[in-house]
C-alpha cells in the first residue's frame, strides 16, 4: 500500500511538473513571437507553483518592461538580481524599474552594483556625476500646465500634431465598421492607424486606405508647402508583412503626395530597410530637414535620432546621426525641431530622467552644427512613466505630449499643454541727437519694490539683453558719462503670447559739452575741385541740423578747406564756395542765419596731413583735406 501511494504521488508530481514546464514553454514561444500580454498569462500560471524560478521571474520582468509597465516589473527583477547567475544588464534594468517607480534611493544602490561589474556605459557616468539630479529637477519652477486631451480611448493614443486646421494623431481605437477585429499580439490592442479631427468639429476621421493599412501606422508630419506627408508604417509589401531574420516586422518611413485633394503614391524612403526600423518622422518648419528615429547599424545604442536634408522635389538625402551628445546606449526617439527657438526636443531613456522615457531639449549651435546644453524638461511634462511625442506651435506657447502616466484614460494618452516661456527684455541705447548707438552705457533694472533685478553694460552696438519675469512692474535706468540719466517705467503684463519685450532708450548729451565732438558729421567732405554738396554729405549735415534744433541757443561757425592741388589763391576761393554751399544748406533747412556767426574758406592752409605741394599722396589722403568743419562758438 505504501509503495502504491508513493508511486501515485510521484506520478502526480510528474504530471504537475510536466504541466508546469508546458506552461513555461508555451509562454516562451509567445514571448519569442512578441506576444507579451498572452505570455504573461502562462508565466503567471506557472509562477503560482514556482515563485522563485529564475527564468520565470526574468521573463515576467522583461514582459512588463517591454509593455512599458516598470512598476509591475519590480517584484520579478528583485528576485532575478539576487540570483548569482543574473546578467549585469539586469542590475541596470532593475535600477531603471525602481527609478520609474519613484524609488530613487534603491535605484542608486543597484546602479552602484551595475557600475561595480565594470561594464562601460556613459549612462552610468552621467548618473554618478549628477546624484542630486532628481532633487534639483523636482525643485525647479514649473513652466508648463498639462491637461489630458478628449481624444483618448482605453487603448493607445499618441503623436498628435496640428496642421492646417486639423489635429492628426495615432490611435489603436476600435474600428466599429471592420468585419474582422484584428489585434496586435505585443499588447493585445488593435493595430495603430492615423486619424484626424478638425478644429471646428469633434468628429474623429480615420485616414483612408493608401495612408492606413491593416498593419501599424505611426507618427506623421507634413512639409510646410503641403505637398508631402511623411508617416511611419510596418514593413508591408503587396499587403504582406516582411520580417527580418529574427522574425521582426520592422518599421519604415513612407512619403505620400497631395494630388487632386488626396494623399497618393505612398512609398518608403530609400534609407528604410527590411533589416532595421526607421520611424517617428518630424519635418522642420522651413521644410529643409527631416528628423527621425532608427536602430540602423552604426548607432550609439538602441534607437538613435538622425537628420536628413529634404531637397526641393521632396526627396531626402543620406541621413546623419546626431552624435553622442544626443544619442546614448539607451533609446532616443520622437524628435521635434522647433525652428523659431533653434532647439531640438526629443525623448530619451538614456539621459537622466524621472523614470523611463523623458522629454529633453537641446540647443542647436549654428557654428559647428552640433546640439548642446541638453536639459530635462522636468515635471509636469515628464513623469515616472513614458513621456514622448512632444511638439510645440510656432509661438512656442502650447503643444501636444503623449504619456502612459497614472491618471490617464487608457494606455498611452494624448495631453495638451501651455508653456510659460522665458521672457527677454532687450533694446538699444542711442544718442538722442545723433541716433548713434552708445557703448558702455549702464542699464539698471529695478522691480516694483525698488530692488535691483540686474545691472549690465551695453555692447559696441548699444545693445543689451536680459531674461526677466512676466507680470511685473519695472523701472529701467540708463546712464553714461557726459549724458543725462534716463529713467523709464514699464511692465511685463499680458505678454503670454510673446517671448520678448523691446525697450529702446535715448540719452541726451549734457549741455555743457561740445555736442558736435564725436559726431561723424563734424566734418563734411567734397569731391575734387567741386563745391557741390554730395548726396552722402546730406545725411551728415542733417545730423548737424538735428543738434542745432535740439539746442536752440547754440551758435556755430563753419570752416571749409581744400587739398594742396591747384594754386593757393584758387583753393582759397574754392574753399569759400564750399563754406557758402554748406551755410546755404543749413539755412535752407531751417537754421536761422544769426545762429551761424561766420563761414570762411581757408584753402590749403590747414591740411590734416603732410600732403602739401610737391608731395606724392593717394586720393584718400587728399580727400582727408577736402572738408568742412563745424565749431561751436557758444551755448547759452
Amino acid at each position: 500500500m505504501k509503495t502504491y501511494i508513493t508511486y501515485i504521488c510521484f506520478f502526480l508530481s510528474s504530471i504537475i511538473l510536466y504541466a508546469q514546464g508546458g506552461k513555461i514553454n508555451h509562454g516562451d514561444k509567445l514571448f519569442n513571437k512578441f506576444s507579451y500580454v498572452k505570455a504573461i498569462e502562462f508565466y503567471k500560471d506557472a509562477y503560482q507553483k514556482a515563485p522563485n524560478d529564475f527564468h520565470l521571474n526574468k521573463q515576467l520582468g522583461d514582459c512588463y518592461m517591454l509593455l512599458r509597465q516598470p512598476q509591475n516589473a519590480v517584484p520579478y527583477y528583485k528576485k532575478v538580481v539576487r540570483n548569482s547567475d543574473a546578467d549585469a544588464k539586469y542590475y541596470y534594468a532593475y535600477a531603471q524599474a525602481l527609478r520609474a517607480s519613484g524609488e530613487y534611493k534603491k535605484s542608486e544602490k543597484w546602479m552602484r552594483k551595475f557600475k561595480a561589474t565594470g561594464v562601460i556605459d556613459s549612462r552610468v557616468e552621467q548618473f554618478f556625476n549628477n546624484l542630486d539630479f532628481v532633487d534639483v529637477l523636482l525643485q525647479r519652477k514649473k513652466r508648463y500646465e498639462v491637461t489630458i486631451s478628449p481624444l483618448n480611448t482605453v487603448n493607445s493614443d499618441y503623436g498628435a500634431i496640428k496642421y492646417k486646421g486639423n489635429t492628426y494623431f495615432v490611435s489603436a481605437r476600435e474600428d466599429e465598421d471592420a468585419s474582422v477585429k484584428r489585434v496586435y499580439n505585443w499588447n493585445n490592442q488593435p493595430f495603430l492607424d492615423i486619424f484626424k479631427v478638425s478644429d471646428t468639429s469633434d468628429v474623429v476621421i480615420r485616414m483612408p486606405e493608401g495612408v492606413n493599412s491593416k498593419y501599424h501606422e505611426g507618427a506623421t508630419c507634413f512639409t510646410p508647402d503641403g505637398k508631402y506627408m511623411f508617416f511611419t508604417r510596418n514593413n508591408v509589401f503587396n499587403k504582406k508583412e516582411i520580417k527580418d531574420d529574427k522574425g521582426v516586422n520592422n518599421l519604415k518611413i513612407f512619403k505620400a503626395e497631395w494630388i487632386d485633394g488626396e494623399w497618393k503614391n505612398s512609398k518608403p524612403l530609400f534609407f528604410s530597410s527590411d533589416d532595421y526600423s526607421v520611424g517617428h518622422p518630424s519635418v522642420s518648419a522651413d521644410g529643409k530637414k527631416l528628423f527621425f528615429t532608427s536602430d540602423m547599424p552604426g548607432g550609439y545604442g538602441g534607437t538613435d535620432i538622425y537628420v536628413s536634408e529634404i531637397h526641393e522635389r521632396g526627396g531626402v538625402r543620406k541621413p546623419i546621426n546626431l552624435g553622442p551628445e544626443i544619442n546614448t546606449e539607451g533609446n532616443e526617439m520622437f524628435p521635434f525641431y522647433h525652428s523659431p527657438e533653434k532647439k531640438l526636443y526629443f525623448s530619451s531613456e538614456g539621459h537622466l530622467g524621472l523614470g523611463q522615457l523623458d522629454v529633453f531639449v537641446a540647443e542647436f549651435n549654428e557654428k559647428d552644427g552640433n546640439y548642446t546644453n541638453i536639459n530635462n524638461l522636468g515635471e509636469p511634462i515628464n513623469s515616472a512613466n513614458d513621456d514622448f511625442a512632444f511638439n510645440l506651435n510656432e509661438l512656442g506657447s502650447e503643444g501636444y505630449l503623449a504619456s502612459n502616466r497614472e491618471g490617464g484614460v487608457g494606455d498611452d494618452d494624448i495631453y495638451t499643454f501651455t508653456r510659460v516661456r522665458d521672457f527677454t527684455l532687450k533694446g538699444i541705447v542711442t544718442d538722442k541727437i545723433t541716433h548713434e548707438p552708445l557703448e558702455n552705457a549702464t542699464i539698471i533694472l529695478s522691480d516694483s519694490k525698488g530692488e535691483i533685478v540686474f545691472e549690465i553694460k551695453t555692447g559696441m552696438d548699444g545693445y543689451y539683453e536680459k531674461l526677466i519675469k512676466r507680470d511685473e512692474n519695472y523701472q529701467i535706468n540708463a546712464d553714461k558719462p557726459k549724458f543725462e540719466n534716463t529713467i523709464k517705467p514699464f511692465n511685463s503684463y499680458n505678454q503670454e503670447s510673446f517671448t520678448e519685450m523691446i525697450v529702446n532708450l535715448e540719452l541726451d548729451p549734457l549741455k555743457d559739452m561740445n555736442v558736435l565732438a564725436g559726431l561723424s558729421a563734424d566734418i563734411i567732405y567734397f569731391d575734387f575741385d567741386k563745391s557741390i554738396i554730395r548726396e552722402d554729405a546730406k545725411p551728415e549735415l542733417n545730423k548737424i541740423i538735428n543738434v542745432m534744433n535740439k539746442y536752440k541757443d547754440m551758435i556755430i561757425f563753419i570752416e571749409s578747406h581744400t587739398d594742396s592741388r591747384g594754386s593757393a589763391k584758387y583753393n582759397e576761393k574754392l574753399s569759400s564756395r564750399r563754406a557758402a554751399a554748406t551755410y546755404n544748406y543749413l539755412i535752407e533747412n531751417g537754421i536761422a542765419p544769426e545762429r551761424i556767426s561766420s563761414y570762411k574758406g581757408y584753402g590749403e592752409y590747414k591740411l590734416t596731413n603732410d600732403c602739401g605741394d610737391g608731395k606724392k599722396c593717394d586720393e584718400d589722403q587728399h580727400q582727408a583735406n577736402r572738408r568742412t568743419e563745424f565749431v561751436i562758438e557758444k551755448m547759452m
